[in-house]
């Protein structure tokens, strides 16, 4: 995909890392 979306897939697997360490 375009950088926009690597990007904000990278951050949604950000989040759930933050989920899972909750």
């Amino acid at each position: 995909g375009s950088l926009s979306d690597e990007f904000l897939e990278s951050i949604k697997k950000d989040e759930v890392m933050l989920y899972a360490g909750q």
